[in-house]
């Protein structure tokens, strides 16, 4: 199967070592929203949070849900897609992150 050619003199090697960052991406991405799940499933259990606090929250945490598992596709975990599509994963990866890390540091305040 391997290398893979999608045209002539351009072949779909390094299966195992191609996009070495996007890969740390992916892992980091995936430390983080299972920390900060964590902490959301903690805040969840508090029964002084309005609709409006409890929907913040759920809706972070599916973007973030949602994010990983699009980066889990063969392509993006592989590092074998075109150079489109991973700059398009780590796009994806970097604004979840950051809507994550806004609530997630929010109640990492509170709980300081």
């Amino acid at each position: 199967m391997f290398p893979y050619s999608d045209r002539p003199d351009a072949y779909w090697t390094g299966y195992f070592s191609a996009r070495a960052n996007n890969k740390e991406y992916i892992r980091r991405a995936s430390h983080n929203f299972h920390a900060s799940n964590q902490l959301y499933a903690i805040k969840m259990l508090d029964q002084s949070l309005t609709k409006e606090e409890e929907q913040a929250i759920l809706n972070v945490n599916y973007d973030m849900l949602d994010k990983i598992g699009i980066v889990q596709h063969h392509d993006a975990v592989t590092g074998t897609g075109k150079q489109a599509v991973a700059d398009d994963y780590s796009f994806k990866l970097y604004t979840g992150m950051v809507e994550n890390n806004k609530e997630y540091s929010k109640m990492i305040a509170e709980n300081v």
